[in-house]
């Protein structure tokens, strides 16, 4: 009976030996994936920043979005200042004629 008790210890090391390797074998497979993941990452960083760099010396920047901005906002100023020099006079005819055919009338009330 001890040689089969014997027998089982030693299927019970084995077993514990190769429950070790499975987790030695697992915790490196996922340093390498982990590894290969950041890998592919900083790929992909490199990848975008390249097109983002391309893209703002390609004109695509913000500064020559800002300075067409700011031409667009000096034209709407200026049609805006020719549009008032054009309508001034006639506005301010149109609101004193306006002003001047006010016809007061008071309430019977008032004028009792």
């Amino acid at each position: 009976m001890s040689s089969g008790l014997q027998e089982l210890m030693a299927a019970e090391q084995r077993a514990t030996q190769i429950i070790a390797s499975a987790r030695a074998e697992r915790t490196e497979k996922m340093k390498q994936a982990k590894d290969e993941a950041q890998a592919v990452i900083e790929e992909y960083r490199r990848e975008k920043e390249a097109a983002l760099a391309a893209s703002a010396s390609a004109g695509g920047g913000t500064d020559s979005d800002l300075a067409v901005l700011q031409q667009e906002n000096v034209q709407l100023m200026a049609t805006m200042d020719g549009d008032y020099s054009t309508n001034k006079e006639k506005t301010i005819e149109f609101l004193v004629s306006l002003a001047s055919t006010v016809d007061v009338v008071f309430p019977e009330d008032v004028r009792k």
